[in-house]
């Protein structure tokens, strides 16, 4: 189980995190999708948490892995 699971739904296709802006999730399929803005927004801190969280998921885990690294911007695919 990841921490990620609770913003996620049956037909949930991604979920949009900023510090200082509500969640912003997409629902459907590629093409027919739409998105959604959440009432909940979360801290820097908050952020941190979960992206520490998520490495160490990526790293003892085989169904995430880190697909794109760069220096401000980094993406998991799970």
């Amino acid at each position: 189980m990841s921490c990620l699971d609770r913003f996620f739904e049956a037909n949930t296709m991604s979920v949009h995190f900023k510090a200082g802006v509500p969640i912003l999730t997409k629902s459907g399929k590629p093409g027919g999708w739409h998105a959604h803005i959440g009432d909940t927004v979360m801290s820097e801190l908050d952020l941190r948490k979960i992206a520490d969280e998520l490495f160490v998921e990526a790293k003892s885990g085989d169904e995430m892995f880190l697909e794109i690294d760069k220096q401000y911007s980094k993406v998991l695919q799970l």
